[in-house]
């Protein structure tokens, strides 16, 4: 009975380590260094591609509204940066005309398959793309967290914290964050980064209007805080740290300022 338990115990540490392993190379192949050919780092195979001929034909001015009409509302619902994520795709996919974002790939962000990253992603569609870009975003995790956290709306101030967070993670490129910021400078990008119920800042220095309206002040996280532990400390809750610093979940990172006391006149 004992080896027989010996060995299950075994059989399922073994599976639980496969199925590690299998998460982190996954991550790995979605996460690091996807942006490899258009980053001269190695050229992929060729397959026969299309560009559409709508794609083609469009204006450069057309062709910003078109990524828009995708990025906005997963900017919002995903809590990223718009003007980032348009930037990227007129970047990797060279205004569209790159192999990788003609059919059958309609893949505008470079992402790469296999541990050599030796061919596309294929995607139905730059729908589709968009969406499946925005969830690696938010879901490849290391072992200390999410990966591209510093990138997340709720996390930077600007979006030049958020390019400055991809360079060196999503791209290899030492001119990333430069080359996305010239992008969304030149072409108004951040006019896609507002909607009706925007996220706050996250640094706020402790601040006091002339009419004594509002006050806030910050803290920043430190190795190893919590979101309960941080409430518990300046007596509030989780939930109002949530809306002061328009966070979608519990999930903070060191280094981050989150407003941790608002006073209000009265209160």
């Amino acid at each position: 009975m004992y080896a027989r338990t010996s060995r299950k115990a075994r059989r399922i540490k073994a599976e639980k380590r496969a199925r590690k392993e299998k998460i982190r190379k996954a991550s790995l192949n979605l996460g690091i260094l996807s942006f490899i050919s258009a980053s001269g780092f190695g050229l992929l195979p060729q397959t026969q591609t299309q560009v559409s001929a709508a794609v083609a034909t469009m204006t450069r001015a057309q062709y910003i509204d078109h990524l828009a009409s995708f990025a906005q509302s997963l900017a919002k619902e995903q809590d990223l940066w718009a003007s980032v994520m348009i930037a990227q795709a007129i970047l990797e996919s060279n205004w569209g005309l790159s192999s990788s974002a003609a059919a059958p790939y309609h893949n505008l962000f470079g992402v790469t398959l296999g541990e050599e990253h030796e061919d596309f992603q294929c995607y139905t569609s730059f729908a589709e793309s968009f969406s499946e870009y925005a969830h690696l975003l938010k879901n490849v995790e290391f072992g200390y967290g999410p990966y591209y956290a510093g990138a997340w709306r709720s996390n930077t101030q600007s979006f030049e914290e958020a390019t400055a967070w991809l360079q060196g993670r999503f791209s290899a490129d030492p001119n990333y964050a430069n080359n996305l910021n010239q992008l969304i400078r030149k072409h108004e990008l951040t006019r896609f980064d507002s909607f009706e119920d925007s996220f706050l800042p996250v640094h706020r220095e402790v601040v006091e209007d002339e009419n004594n309206q509002q006050r806030s002040s910050t803290y920043q996280v430190l190795e190893g805080d919590s979101l309960t532990e941080i409430a518990q400390e300046y007596q509030t809750t989780v939930g109002n740290l949530k809306v002061w610093n328009g966070l979608k979940s519990s999930e903070i990172f060191a280094g981050q300022f989150l407003i941790v006391d608002v006073h209000l006149p009265g209160l």
